[in-house]
């Protein structure tokens, strides 16, 4: 078992990992239900912030 797995029996592990995956694995990330429901979050915040910067920019 590597490292990471074992992290994902530990709540707030799990909770860093979920950070660790979104920029190195994001695919990883959707087969656990917590993080996909933080990636979706943070998916949905970065294009808002991207159209607001996109709209200020133009």
């Amino acid at each position: 078992m590597s490292g990471i797995q074992a992290c994902l029996h530990i709540p707030e592990c799990r909770l860093s990992y979920t950070k660790i995956v979104l920029t190195s694995g994001i695919q990883a990330c959707l087969h656990i239900a917590e993080c996909r429901l933080s990636y979706t979050k943070i998916v949905i915040n970065h294009k808002t912030s991207s159209l607001y910067e996109e709209f200020f920019i133009s």
